[in-house]
């Protein structure tokens, strides 16, 4: 924010000149002549009967109470309030970002080529409107969108901020570059508890009835809804079954998403971890479009530059000649809306400036591919170990031998399957288990202790605090287990499963009784909040994670015995 001495506030004087950009239900969208990064919203007047200037000043004020690399994540990801306009003393708005270039799309229409902002409504309109206009997008695209949306959501989440009102009008794409999502209108998001506006919901994005509006479990029920309709391309598909093309283990995901039982709800978190699998086997990857930008060689991935050059693989060359798709070709003139003209002149994006004409051409879209092979293999029940590319080698020989160039790709990628990366022996997998689940007791007692503080009514602030610090502590523990190496282990993969299931639940009730904590400090420990929705969230989660501890002390008692390391009860895990 651009505001003197890093100011919260600023008077609307200090923004010089503004020019109209957009106006809507809440207000009027201004450019000012100070600052061409950020642009003004000022409410209108019936809106700011209903602003909470606290919780406006707050939001604010949140980037400089993050880690660094948080603020970071916030501000490339979401148009965040950065500094509040008062007029006459009186709030009036705030200053927030201007969308990224890359969420900017060229499209064309019956009067020629016009760039949009990239909302995400522009892609729920079906295949015939997305061949018109030019937004054509592959499965690949989808996937990658979809994990950076909750991506983006698992953050918000554990810094205690729901979106709310999460609908594809206030969330962009990107063709361009990961990651693909960027949110705007957050003045609408509800932070730690406090909302700036009154919470609506867009039309056939409302939650089921009777349930508190803008919390992170109305964002799981969204988030099922995204992704039901992005793989539909429809405004109000309400079907998982259309995705099963891509896995069932979405569809299943999605049902649980739309359950009415707020508990049932895969958490972003999980989503991710869904998207991730899925991005990494049976998706075809859109083929790369070439060059738009001029003076550098095709963004073609490293995989099809044997020698440095955009060169194509012999199979995808029947003519010899390198295909652009048509949506690469576009014609007519670039209309640049006023909010991209800082300066009164049109700007045209880097890549949009071929010959120094405003000749538009979308960015290509490459997708993100999942890491190769790891460094070492060894075959399945195999005693001794093999040097990484002395295999490599082999296996390339023998794939194109026996099927040729087409298919050598896929046998490759079936054969992998049943190799395995150079392990530790079961003894060293037990002793890295065991030495995690005493790090996990840690914390253990620290919340026990903060949640009879809440319960009692004394200490809030401290409580939330440490509740805070547990689920960052969980998060740590998460990412530690998901990397253990379990597969000599006595039904292995079932133990991490119910590992990380455990610890994903845990962390989200530590959040949700933070939450709880920080609503009865600002209720006065009212009855209400003693009976609100983030201990009902909390008390439900804390149920899952018990089932998934269950679960995981059955299994891993046994291997514990087998190791000589101690056995331990769900309550230590």
């Amino acid at each position: 924010m651009f505001a003197p001495g890093g100011a919260v506030r600023v008077d609307v004087s200090a923004l010089g000149h503004l020019t109209l950009l957009d106006k809507g239900g809440q207000g009027t969208v201004y450019a000012t002549s100070v600052d061409g990064s950020r642009v003004y919203k000022e409410y209108s007047a019936p809106v700011l009967t209903t602003v909470d200037d606290g919780a406006l000043t707050a939001m604010a004020r949140l980037p400089g109470g993050l880690t660094p690399a948080d603020a970071r994540s916030l501000t490339e990801r979401t148009a965040w309030p950065g500094t509040v306009v008062t007029r006459n003393g009186k709030v009036s708005g705030f200053l927030m970002p201007r969308a990224p270039q890359r969420f900017y799309v060229p499209m064309t229409m019956p009067t020629g080529t016009r760039t949009k902002l990239a909302l995400t409504q522009l892609l729920l309109n079906g295949d015939d409107f997305a061949r018109r206009t030019g937004l054509t997008t592959s499965d690949a695209f989808r996937l990658e969108f979809l994990y950076d949306v909750a991506e983006t959501l698992e953050f918000l989440h554990r810094n205690d901020i729901a979106v709310g009102d999460l609908s594809p009008k206030n969330l962009c794409f990107s063709f361009a570059a990961r990651p693909r999502c960027y949110f705007i209108d957050c003045d609408a998001m509800r932070v730690r508890g406090a909302s700036v506006l009154d919470q609506v919901e867009t039309p056939d994005w409302a939650v089921p009835g009777g349930e508190q509006r803008a919390t992170t479990t109305t964002d799981e029920y969204k988030l099922a809804l995204l992704v039901i309709r992005m793989f539909a391309g429809e405004q109000n598909a309400t079907d998982p079954a259309v995705l099963d093309r891509v896995t069932p283990a979405l569809r299943r995901l999605a049902e649980r998403g739309l359950s009415g039982d707020a508990s049932r709800r895969p958490d972003p978190a999980e989503w991710k971890r869904t998207l991730a699998m899925a991005m990494r086997g049976g998706t075809t990857p859109a083929p790369v479009p070439a060059q738009s930008r001029p003076g550098r060689a095709a963004n073609v991935p490293p995989w099809n530059r044997p020698t440095g050059s955009p060169n194509v693989p012999p199979w995808n060359q029947p003519t010899g000649s390198v295909t652009v798709p048509s949506w690469n070709r576009a014609t007519g003139s670039a209309t640049v809306p006023p909010w991209n003209q800082p300066t009164g002149s049109a700007t045209v994006p880097p890549w949009n400036q071929a010959t120094g004409t405003a000749r538009v051409q979308r960015p290509a879209f490459v997708p993100v591919q999942p890491p190769g092979p790891p460094a070492a293999f060894v075959p399945v029940g195999a005693g001794r170990r093999f040097r990484a590319g002395t295999i490599a080698k082999l296996a390339v020989v023998v794939a194109v031998l026996a099927y040729g160039l087409p298919q050598a790709g896929d046998w490759l990628r079936t054969a992998t399957e049943n190799w395995r990366p150079d392990r530790p022996t079961p003894a060293e997998q037990a002793r890295s288990m065991a030495d995690l689940l005493a790090d996990s007791g840690n914390d253990r007692k620290k919340v026990i202790a903060a949640i009879e503080d809440i319960m009692d009514c004394r200490r809030l602030t401290q409580a939330a605090t440490t509740l805070d610090d547990a689920a960052s502590s969980r998060t740590a523990l998460r990412d530690r287990a998901g990397a253990l190496p379990t597969g000599e282990l006595a039904r292995g993969a079932e133990l991490k499963t119910e590992l990380t299931a455990a610890l994903d639940w845990s962390r989200a009730a530590d959040q949700a009784y933070a939450g709880w904590a920080r609503n009865m400090a600002r209720a006065d420990c009212g009855s209400s909040a003693r009976r609100g929705v983030d201990r009902a969230r909390g008390d439900a989660q804390s149920k899952q994670a018990t089932a998934a501890k269950k679960r995981f002390v059955a299994l891993w008692n046994p291997i514990a015995a087998q190791y000589g390391h101690e056995q331990l009860s769900y309550v230590r895990v």
